[in-house]
């Protein structure tokens, strides 16, 4: 995994860094995004559009999950 993304994760985990985690969120978002769109295809349009809504609203609680150290 990329340093600069632990480093993120760690300040995020430990620190409750707000900055690590908007930086967390533009990464992955370039990877989320494809998997929405194909989403979006399966269960239509109002199905994509909520699910890009709370994507990030549950995008913490994951980062809590991992264990990095």
């Amino acid at each position: 995994m990329n340093e600069q993304i632990i480093d993120w994760i760690i300040r995020f985990q430990r620190d409750k860094d707000i900055e690590a985690l908007a930086h967390l969120k533009d990464y992955c978002f370039t990877m989320i995004e494809p998997l929405i769109e194909e989403f979006t295809e399966k269960h239509g349009e109002e199905a994509g559009q909520l699910l890009r809504l709370k994507w990030d609203k549950r995008f913490y609680f994951i980062l809590f999950l991992q264990n990095i150290r």
